[in-house]
């Protein structure tokens, strides 16, 4: 069995791998390879995610006996840029937040392993200085808060 941090980064990027491209979802990136977990700066595919645990700082819960631990993540995804104007760039890096809030908010618990979960968004357009690319891109933090009693 994995390690509880493990377990739920495992279950954060099973979430994303349902951002499909149908209903809601304006990118697709369920294919094989296309959701990570290491940090890069170019993305294999477009679109892309990737999911990086950053922390897991812990503090007294308000449960006796217990410690909240707040597991955070950075998911940063690539998006797929319908035309190649600045304003279609940005539109894509929106949409990307969106469908990374989505997908995450969509089982606040990540499958009943965390007490809830908290996204902050950002979305803009990234510069690849090399060759001149311009990337939509979303960056999210995503805290997960766990309840446990003693370890992990």
């Amino acid at each position: 069995m994995a390690a509880t941090l493990v377990a739920v980064w495992d279950q954060l990027v099973t979430a994303l791998q349902a951002i499909d491209g149908s209903g809601d979802y304006t990118h697709d990136v369920s294919g094989t390879g296309q959701v990570g977990r290491t940090r890069i700066t170019i993305p294999p595919f477009d679109p892309y995610v990737t999911v990086v645990f950053e922390d897991a700082p812990t503090s007294h819960d308000q449960v006796l006996g217990t410690y909240r631990r707040d597991i955070r993540f950075t998911v940063a995804g690539w998006g797929l840029c319908a035309a190649n104007t600045d304003e279609a760039r940005a539109e894509a890096a929106v949409n990307m937040a969106d469908d990374i809030l989505m997908a995450v908010e969509a089982d606040r618990t990540l499958g009943n392993r965390v007490y809830d979960v908290l996204c902050n968004p950002t979305a803009f357009v990234g510069y690849e200085a090399e060759t001149g690319a311009e990337y939509p891109m979303a960056v999210v933090e995503v805290v997960c808060w766990l309840r446990v009693s003693t370890g992990m």
